[in-house]
């Protein structure tokens, strides 16, 4: 049985019949995939690729499938997978074409076996082990084609997310670049309105998968929030994302606020800014934002720049930061509670004016406020009364960073 099924494959592969039959093969899979048609050079590729395979299984059949010989597929079927990925077809392309060149295949074979003259039970088991065997050969041709399409598609990402992560550095750089050009590569309108933001992983991740796919899906829940937005993300590092959400008009950064963003991811968010110096200066307001998120007490999920704005200048330098807090603040600085309450007093009181209205800010007696402004004279050592605006920038700082080892 072996032999003659051998023998009926080569007989279908050979013959006048092979340039009929290679046709189509050849017709039908242009048929079930157009996009495969639109390309000479796929139409090419995939015109060898079937004729090698054809020509590769008559040889290795030489009449006889016992033992079943072990078809690898030809360069030229590898080469249609590299062509394919080249063009952007996915892998289930790869599958539908030789998924349906089999099915051309098994077709022959059964009209062939009709003219046999077998009984009914000889035909089923010579279908069964052709059906085996060419069952057998499709799956390590699919598997080999697409191993070949996979590390194309892989090398062409690769290229891809480099030349986008040279581009971006050189619009963050100043670096003058054509904005057509620049756009094109980033597949992203320069010349639009810009939110830039930062994501990262505010805690530890079980996985370096499950940080990627958090980021990510943290990029899809901000981007919801400004519907027809294009989306540019660029990863920094391995726990971080760089984005931007580009919109025609100005957007609503306020609407971010909405996002439902996965546990663990933490944003920051600069100002809305337009055209390519736009691009660069949100991004950096972004990053000056994600500064104080990081060494802010608070552990809110989205930081926006116009908040913290002041503690983000102050913040560039820290030491000195430090050094202004400590001077203006003096008895005020250390971690106790008793200072945090003493601070927000004398920082509404000053804001506000009065004794009056800082009670009813607090919800406290007005006899409260006095007897706390007391404390805070004693351990400032003078009035607050004679400080300039220096108190109220250690004050802001000492609020949004919380009780840093100043």
């Amino acid at each position: 049985m072996a032999v003659e099924a051998g023998d009926l494959l080569v007989g279908v592969l050979d013959g006048a019949a092979w340039s009929e039959l290679l046709a189509r093969i050849d017709d039908a899979i242009l048929a079930e995939v157009p996009a495969l048609g639109s390309d000479e050079e796929i139409r090419t590729a995939l015109h060898r690729s079937t004729e090698a395979a054809l020509g590769a299984h008559r040889a290795a059949l030489a009449g006889s499938l016992d033992p079943v010989p072990d078809v690898p597929a030809p360069v030229e079927a590898r080469e249609l997978g590299r062509s394919m990925a080249r063009r952007g077809l996915g892998a289930e392309v790869v599958l539908r074409a030789f998924r349906t060149a089999q099915q051309v295949m098994w077709r022959e074979v059964m009209d062939l076996t009709m003219g046999l003259g077998m009984t009914e039970a000889g035909r089923h088991d010579l279908l069964t082990l052709l059906w085996d065997y060419m069952s057998g050969a499709l799956d390590r041709s699919v598997d080999e084609v697409m191993a070949s399409h996979g590390a194309e598609m892989q090398r062409r990402w690769a290229g891809a997310t480099a030349r986008r992560q040279r581009v971006v550095g050189d619009l963050l750089a100043g670096v003058d670049l054509d904005l057509t050009d620049a756009s094109t590569a980033l597949g992203y309108r320069l010349r639009d309105h810009h939110l830039a933001a930062v994501l990262w992983w505010g805690s530890d991740p079980s996985s370096a998968e499950q940080l990627a796919e958090r980021l990510e899906l943290g990029v899809r829940r901000l981007a919801a929030t400004l519907p027809g937005a294009a989306v540019l993300s660029v990863p920094h590092g391995e726990d971080e994302m760089r984005v931007w959400l580009g919109t025609p008009g100005r957007p609503d950064a306020g609407a971010l606020g909405a996002a439902a963003l996965p546990v663990g991811v933490r944003v920051a968010v600069g100002n809305p800014a337009s055209g390519a110096d736009g691009f660069r200066i949100a991004h950096e307001e972004a990053v000056r934002a994600q500064a104080v998120a990081l060494v802010s007490e608070a552990d809110t999920a989205l930081t926006r720049y116009a908040d913290v704005e002041m503690v983000a200048l102050m913040w560039a330098d820290p030491p000195a930061a430090r050094r202004l807090v400590r001077r203006e603040l003096a008895g005020l600085a250390d971690p106790s509670p008793e200072s945090r309450r003493l601070r927000e007093t004398l920082a509404l009181h000053r804001r506000l004016g009065s004794s009056a209205k800082a009670a009813a800010a607090l919800g406290v007696h007005k006899n409260t406020v006095l007897y706390r402004l007391a404390q805070v004279e004693e351990r400032l050592g003078r009035p607050p009364g004679d400080a300039g605006p220096e108190l109220d920038v250690a004050l802001r700082l000492a609020a949004v960073l919380g009780d840093l080892a100043w």
